[in-house]
């Protein structure tokens, strides 16, 4: 059981870590960052990156205000999110479930 924790709390902090790195990078260096990456890519990736600029580019529902960057108190909570994760300050899944069935016992009848 403890190690399924620490197995998914690194998982979580590999992630975190990386949406971190994100918000912080500056449109320059993303920039710098995605066009390296293309230079090095295989076919697949390149129809990969093609296919989602032109699912990008023909949403007409996109909302600008939406496809902005996060808000501070966003990045803020990410942050410390991060650090509780580092800290072993998590809640496991399975309690988490145990919970919220318990509270919303209704939405939950047909399960054993």
């Amino acid at each position: 059981m403890n190690s399924l924790i620490n197995t998914t709390n690194k998982h979580i902090i590999k992630f975190c870590n990386f949406v971190s790195k994100s918000l912080t990078m500056g449109l320059p260096e993303l920039k710098r960052k995605i066009q390296m990456q293309i230079e090095n890519a295989d076919e697949r990736l390149l129809r990969i990156v093609s296919s989602v600029f032109d699912n990008y580019l023909n949403d007409t529902t996109t909302d600008d205000s939406v496809s902005n960057s996060m808000s501070f108190s966003e990045k803020k909570a990410i942050e410390e999110a991060l650090i509780q994760v580092k800290e072993h300050q998590t809640i496991p899944h399975e309690m988490v479930m145990e919970e919220t069935k318990e509270k919303y016992s209704k939405y939950f009848k047909n399960e054993n």
